[in-house]
């Protein structure tokens, strides 16, 4: 038995304002599906983030529905969950449950476990930090459930786990339930899986599909997991998709000077214009005379983000060199709010949007917080 684990499309995102870069994310979309269908699996997977906005455009509506419709015409279910991209904050209906409703894919983010054939799959929507701890009774729920099932199981969401990344993590790996076979995982847009000993069986992000906005520019291979559960283990193949290339070249000036036409010229061999990011270094750097040179580069390629190198300035020395990213952050944010509570909150609640370009989410965030402590609810 073998499914497709697909995750972080962001249909309709419009990178750079191009309309080719909206055109990628459908059509990097699209191969995976065309993939699935034609190795015949047994069914799909979308992790979240299927849209990249709450309130999409009629074209990435329309996209998605087709995609999912050609699934059904080939015999091949669909299951998915909700990202942070498709929740709206303001209280609204989200745009994917449409699928759900007409039969064309199934809804599986509210913690009920379904059945497709042996297989068990349950799932949760994207749910921020300050929401995880009122789940502990739906996970204790859906771990004695896969302890109880005899075949292959599944847990689907959108989260970022702590050990993957302790920036966005939301969760530890010991707050999941355990005894699934497989951790169906989006969020994280990077390729990941490991297996750990406290759970079942392997935890994998996919990563996304094309490269959004809020990635940095580099060369990185993007596609989806191939998870075969026929035996007793469960074994992954990541297939990489054929998406727009990314290149990234640090330069002094002089190089820039020396190189710019070759350059273009080995961009102007890929089928699609690539998107590229230059890091210039140099004594007393003109942007005037740098954007000239790399003139070339910027005919060859769809996007061009040229970077002058900055002098690092002396950091701020800590006493106590802390284990963990994350303690840098809760160390400087206490010293300037010089407030626990609103130090958390901006940590664990602000952060994550802003880091993902989500200004509006984050204002809608600040506001409802602000609501909460006009009545005594937080601070």
């Amino acid at each position: 038995m073998t499914f497709s684990h697909i995750s972080d499309m962001h249909l309709g995102q419009t990178q750079y304002g191009s309309p080719e870069r909206e055109d990628d994310m459908y059509d990097a979309f699209r191969q995976a599906i065309d993939i699935s269908i034609k190795d015949h699996v047994e069914f799909v997977i979308l992790a979240g983030d299927l849209f990249d906005k709450p309130k999409p455009e009629g074209r990435a509506i329309v996209t998605l529905g087709n995609e999912l419709l050609r699934l059904r015409e080939a015999g091949i279910p669909a299951y998915f969950v909700l990202g942070e991209h498709d929740i709206s904050r303001v209280s609204a209906t989200p745009v994917p449950y449409i699928y759900h409703n007409l039969g064309v894919a199934r809804y599986i983010g509210d913690g009920t476990p379904v059945r497709n054939g042996k297989t068990l799959i349950a799932g949760f929507d994207k749910m921020r930090r300050d929401e995880v701890q009122s789940r502990a009774g739906d996970f204790e729920r859906v771990q004695r459930i896969a302890q109880e099932h005899s075949g292959p199981s599944i847990l689907v969401m959108h989260q970022g786990i702590m050990e993957v990344n302790e920036i966005i993590g939301e969760l530890a790996v010991n707050d999941l339930p355990r005894s699934f076979s497989y951790y169906a995982m989006g969020h994280i847009h990077d390729r990941y899986e490991r297996y750990f000993e406290h759970l079942g069986g392997t935890l994998a992000y996919p990563g996304s599909t094309e490269a959004g906005s809020t990635e940095i520019i580099r060369e990185t291979g993007k596609g989806f997991f191939q998870v075969d559960a026929s035996g007793g283990q469960v074994s992954t193949s990541w297939t990489r998709l054929d998406t727009r290339p990314h290149r990234s070249f640090s330069l002094t000036y002089e190089e820039l000077r020396d190189r710019a036409a070759t350059i273009a010229s080995q961009l102007a061999g890929y089928p699609k214009n690539p998107v590229v990011k230059i890091k210039v270094s140099g004594q007393h750097l003109d942007m005037n005379e740098i954007n000239a040179l790399a003139g070339p580069i910027h005919d060859a390629a769809l996007y061009c983000n040229i970077v002058p190198e900055q002098s690092v300035e002396r950091a701020e020395i800590i006493t106590e060199r802390p284990t963990k990213t994350r303690d840098v952050l809760v160390q400087h944010t206490k010293k300037s709010l010089n407030d626990d509570a609103l130090s958390e909150f901006a940590i664990n609640e602000l952060l994550p949007l802003l880091a993902s370009d989500k200004t509006g989410e984050a204002l809608s965030c600040v506001m409802e917080n602000y609501a909460k402590f006009k009545s005594g609810g937080a601070t």
